[in-house]
């Protein structure tokens, strides 16, 4: 069989395992019917592209290649159903069916232990026995309080006691699916809790390498950018970040730069090639084979960096004997390994983007420089490296974030020989202090300028206006058109003159924003937010955007902007707190977004804060009316409005100790904020929907709403719960 051939089987290999996320999300198990669906879809799919293929492809190969190709598909869904993971019998996820209260749990420390935001540490455990019984087993994930003067590390053997929890689904769109994040780790469970006891530190472990790197950065440079370096050479998950850098650089479109990728490999096996030029080749081999495998240990057993060193020693192979290795031929090939071995990485976010940004590089960056030439090699080299990456990985992107850096590749274009220098650096005083630690802590201390430089730069362009740009998100379906198009102006040389890739660039654009802009232009949606005890209500009105509350701070960073980027919403018509914005989560919403109008209902304004977040602010009194769209609302109190919106009237409690109410209550839904309601307001309500801001509704509460054949929904429960005129009332979650 010919290398096309080989070429289409593994494509469909890959295309196989991307269609477990069409119908629902991958993590869930497919249904006989569904993967039976899929697979006849395949099978049709290969048929009809075999047969018209010749028309366009005269070396296309036969209809039998394309039909097994169809079979390879349906064996990797195949493939990666067997291989979801599942609670064992004996796993300790199955406790959660019968909460025992506290429990003590004994088990070994499988990944490096980091911080969280809240300051807490956070890892996966390995279960050996659960209070006296050895039978248990299983992982969890475990949030403890920082032991003091102790530092935890893998393989260390630890008790802790505390509390099991089950990982809970995204509760908002846009938001953090936790259990799927934990699932293709085999985690269906979770522990809070405390450290009790804890064994001895392993005699050995690359992790001792990892923190005599960290430990010759912190010597020869002051934080923040000590921890900078380390994280640039090892990746941030070897090295405790501060938040504050990781969003800066997050938001600066420098995030890769920060995890260990095939960029890092790359630099390091031309050191190496650069250093070892004077050896033989079978000396240059070894030493080069060695060395990645080292940092492939340091760094761990990650998709971006398994692909790297793949290729990174197809590459040595081939210096060594003098012959060429086909970068697209050896990117295919090394991807169909490491899913064939793991075929869960597929849906891995770092290998989608590692292969995906490594394609882009091999097929556009040539066409990109070549169109560049009037500039100098390096010059043009350095603007076509970033341009390329952001194509190819801005869909998956957008599908991931929903939203972008506005300034990300001008801040790459001048910063990637800055980082490189870095990284050098780093890996140098790394590797020379660990034969000698002053050699390296030396070496170290010349990289505090560079670092400053790049720290600051990034802080500058983060701090321009609209440097955030919600981007809305792409589906599935939208993502594979937009590669089809990429891909079929890159194969195909007849789109490749200037109008007609240009034409064809336009569609893979308006593929990716024209369902978005249609949605906005004429959704009518209101929208409850789950967001704990803080109600929060986003109205989108045909483009008008009304935003009631932002909740506290974490609210806002992590649900608020969230589900507004989610939803491609950049502007906010009409921005209303009904509590003291300068206290709650008002601050990181103006910082993002564009605010038209802005009401508050706080009597101590001051006229400064005007100045501050935006340019038309006003008191809301009560008895004003506001007004956006079709949306009204009016401030009845004290925390108390009636909003309007659709056919229906919403009354907004923000206590629930409140009990004054209009003396004309034609609301139909209650919006409560808490667990319960006053029971003047119950008496007069004569609605059919209450909608509870909290995990669970007082018992007094709920009682005297059936009374009435009033629905309750619970945010806590049922998660963000949305009403449109077609649909009525639909939650994110559907509660048993």
């Amino acid at each position: 069989m010919k290398r096309q051939g080989w070429a289409i089987l593994c494509i469909a290999y890959i295309l196989g395992l991307s269609s477990t996320g069409i119908l629902h999300s991958p993590w869930e198990k497919l249904s006989l019917i569904q993967g039976l669906g899929l697979a006849i879809a395949l099978l049709v799919f290969a048929s009809i592209l075999g047969t018209i293929s010749r028309i366009f492809w005269r070396r296309s190969p036969r209809l039998p290649i394309w039909i097994a190709a169809a079979i390879i598909a349906g064996l990797a869904i195949a493939h990666f159903q067997l291989r979801l993971p599942q609670p064992a019998n004996n796993d300790i996820s199955l406790l959660l069916a019968n909460p025992q209260g506290e429990i003590t749990v004994t088990g070994q420390i499988r990944d490096r232990p980091r911080f969280n935001r809240a300051g807490k540490l956070r890892f996966i455990l390995a279960v050996r026995q659960v209070n006296e019984n050895p039978d248990i087993s299983g992982k969890l994930y475990v949030t403890i309080p920082p032991p003091q003067n102790l530092e935890l590390v893998p393989q260390q053997t630890i008790i802790i006691k505390g509390q099991l929890y089950e990982p809970q689904n995204a509760k908002n769109p846009g938001g953090f699916d936790f259990k799927a994040y934990l699932a293709p780790q085999g985690v269906f469970a979770g522990l809070w809790g405390e450290l009790t006891d804890v064994s001895p530190e392993p005699v050995w472990g690359w992790w001792k390498l990892r923190r005599r790197i960290v430990r010759i950065h912190r010597q020869g440079l002051s934080e923040p950018f000590a921890s900078v370096v380390s994280s640039m050479v090892l990746g941030r998950r070897a090295i405790d970040l501060p938040f504050d850098i990781q969003d800066l650089f997050i938001q600066g479109g420098l995030a890769h730069i920060l995890a260990a990728s095939g960029f890092h490999v790359s630099l390091l096996l031309g050191g190496v090639l650069a250093l070892t030029r004077t050896l033989e080749d079978r000396y240059r081999l070894a030493i080069g084979i060695a060395i990645l495998l080292a940092y492939m240990g340091l760094t761990g057993l990650q998709p971006p960096i398994l692909r790297a060193v793949l290729m990174g020693i197809a590459v040595l192979f081939a210096t060594t004997i003098e012959s060429r290795v086909k970068p697209l031929g050896a990117l295919l090939l090394v991807a169909t390994i490491l899913l064939l071995f793991n075929p869960l990485w597929f849906w891995s976010l770092s290998f989608q983007l590692s292969f995906v940004a490594t394609l882009g590089l091999v097929v556009s960056v040539p066409a990109i420089t070549h169109r560049l030439d009037w500039l100098p090699p390096t010059i043009a080299t350095a603007i076509a490296v970033p341009i390329a990456a952001t194509i190819w990985t801005l869909p998956i992107a957008s599908y991931y974030f929903s939203s972008l850096a506005t300034y990300g590749i001008l801040v790459n274009i001048f910063t990637t020989h800055l980082s490189s220098l870095i990284i050098l650096g780093g890996m140098l005083s790394a590797g020379i202090g660990l034969i000698f630690p002053l050699g390296g802590t030396a070496i170290a201390s010349l990289l505090f300028y560079p670092v400053l430089f790049l720290v600051n730069f990034v802080r500058f362009f983060v701090n321009l206006p609209n440097s955030y740009q919600a981007v809305g998100n792409l589906n599935i379906l939208q993502v594979l058109a937009i590669y089809t198009v990429i891909f079929a102006i890159c194969l195909w040389q007849p789109l490749q003159r200037k109008k007609r890739w240009m034409g064809v660039g336009l569609i893979a654009l308006l593929i990716a924003i024209a369902p978005l802009w249609y949605a906005n232009a004429t959704l009518t949606r209101l929208t409850v937010l789950s967001a704990g005890s803080e109600q929060v209500i986003v109205i989108q009105d045909r483009g008008k955007i009304t935003l009631i509350d932002a909740g506290n701070t974490d609210t806002a960073n992590y649900t608020v902007l969230p589900f507004l980027a989610y939803q491609g919403i950049n502007r906010i018509d009409l921005a209303v707190s009904l509590n003291n914005y300068r206290e709650l989560g008002w601050k990181p919403i103006f910082e993002k977004l564009d605010i038209t109008t802005f009401l508050h209902a706080i009597p101590t304004f001051k006229a400064g804060d005007e100045e501050i977040f935006a340019e038309r602010v006003y008191p809301f009194e009560v008895g004003q009316q506001a007004e956006n769209g079709n949306s009204k609302i009016v401030r009845l109190h004290d925390r108390i409005a009636q909003l309007q919106f659709g056919d229906r009237n919403w009354l907004l409690l923000y206590a629930p100790e409140a009990d004054i109410l209009p003396t004309d209550l034609s609301a139909r839904v209650l919006l409560f904020a808490g667990n319960s309601v006053h029971e003047n307001v119950l008496r007069a309500f004569g609605g059919d929907v209450a909608i509870a801001s909290s995990s669970y509704v007082a018992k007094e509460t709920f009682q005297a709403l059936r009374q009435k054949q009033v629905y309750i929904y619970s945010t806590g429960r049922h998660g963000a719960i949305q009403w449109t005129k077609k649909k009525g009332f639909t939650t994110m979650l559907n509660p048993t």
